[in-house]
C-alpha cells in the first residue's frame, strides 16, 4: 500500500494553485497525469506528442520477458519544452518499456547510457530533476526486469532515486491511471522537495 494519502480535491486546488511549476517527462503513465491536472495551475507536462514509449530503442519493438503484446519500438523526446522559471522542477518517470525485452535481440542488458544522456540534457535547463522509479507490473520476469532497470538507472546516475510508490494510484488496467488516479500523483508531485531528492 503506498504512504500517500489520497489528496481531496479542496487540498489539491490549495497544492497545485501555490505550487511552482512541474515539468513531468516520461511514458504515457506521465501523460495521463497531465491529463488529470492540465486544467490546474501549477502543474505542466513536457513529453513528445506521443508520450508512451521508452528512452531507448529496441530491435523489433518491445515485450514483456514472458512474452505478450508487442508494442513498437519509438523513443520519448524529452526536450519539447524547457522550463521557464529557476523555480520549477523536473520530474522525470523511468518508463516501463525500457523494462521490456526486444522482439529480435531479446531480454538484453538495460540500457542506461539513455538515461545518462537524458539527464544531461534535462539539468541543462538548470532546474532541479528527479526521477521516480517504474512501480510494480507484471509477472515475477517482469518485476525482476523493472527492478534492475531501476537499480541500475540509479546507479549510472549516481543518485537516489524518487520511490515508486509515488506513481501507484488508481489505474484501470494495472498500468495506466484513471482521472482519480492521475490527479492523485500529480498531487505528490507538487509536493515534492527537490532539495533533497533531486539528482545532480
Amino acid at each position: 500500500m503506498s504512504r500517500f494519502p489520497r489528496a481531496g480535491a479542496l487540498a489539491l486546488f490549495a497544492l497545485l494553485s501555490t505550487a511552482c511549476d512541474v515539468h513531468i517527462v516520461g511514458d504515457s503513465t506521465a501523460a495521463l497525469v497531465q491529463v488529470a491536472a492540465q486544467s490546474y495551475e501549477g502543474i505542466v507536462m513536457t513529453a513528445s506528442a506521443e508520450p508512451s514509449c521508452g528512452y531507448g530503442h529496441m530491435a523489433g519493438g518491445r515485450i514483456q520477458p514472458s512474452g505478450g503484446a508487442i508494442t513498437p519500438d519509438c523513443v520519448l523526446d524529452h526536450l519539447a519544452n524547457s522550463p521557464d522559471s529557476v523555480d520549477d522542477v523536473v520530474v522525470a518517470f523511468l518508463s516501463l518499456h525500457d523494462a521490456r525485452c526486444s522482439v529480435t535481440n531479446g531480454c538484453e542488458p538495460i540500457n542506461t547510457a539513455v538515461y545518462v544522456q537524458a539527464h544531461a540534457d534535462l539539468v541543462a535547463y538548470g532546474n532541479p530533476v528527479i526521477w521516480v522509479e517504474v512501480p510494480p507490473s507484471g509477472d515475477g520476469a517482469q518485476q525482476a526486469r523493472i527492478d534492475d532497470l531501476n537499480s541500475s538507472v540509479a546507479a549510472a546516475l549516481g543518485c537516489t532515486l524518487q520511490v515508486f510508490d509515488t506513481r501507484i494510484a488508481e489505474m484501470y488496467d494495472g498500468i495506466h491511471y484513471t482521472l482519480a488516479g492521475g490527479t492523485t500523483v500529480a498531487s505528490r508531485l507538487a509536493q515534492l522537495d527537490p532539495a533533497n531528492i533531486a539528482c545532480p
